[in-house]
């Protein structure tokens, strides 16, 4: 593993115990740029431990879901993907392909913050927000 000592601190911040699959799991993901599906992450971990079972992956991506270690993105088309970035940003979907870009834009999140910080949602405080941006190739 590349970077194992990265993985057993992020795994230990985020109050997880260490155990050879998630780690085996977390650095799969993190190395994975293509917001991949579950069954694109067992495939990528049943290179590395052709043992851990797709029941355990499963468990495991939603665990760190709810740790907040990676999120998770629905497509149009219902097919969840997992993103291992977890800083604001948001995501690009083209339109005829399963591919979703990153776009990370300052200016962007502070329009947001502004919008939201002047304008009351009744009954609601925005805590995070995250845009889903539609495109194609030219």
């Amino acid at each position: 593993m590349k970077n194992e000592k990265r993985v057993r601190e992020r795994l230990r911040e985020h109050g997880l115990k260490v155990t050879p699959q998630r780690k085996v799991i977390l650095e799969v993901i993190s190395e994975m740029r293509n917001h991949p599906t579950a069954e694109m992450v067992i495939r990528e971990v049943r290179r590395v431990d052709p043992d851990i079972s797709a029941g355990t992956v499963y468990k495991t991506l939603d665990l760190f879901v709810e740790k907040g270690l990676i999120m998770r993105i629905s497509t149009d088309r219902d097919v969840m993907r997992y993103d291992p970035v977890i800083g604001r940003h948001h995501h690009v979907h083209l339109d005829g392909s399963e591919e979703i870009l990153d776009l990370e834009d300052e200016e962007l999140n502070r329009m947001l913050e502004e919008y939201f910080r002047n304008r009351e949602l009744p009954g609601l405080v925005v805590e995070d927000f995250h845009v889903e941006i539609k495109a194609r190739k030219r």
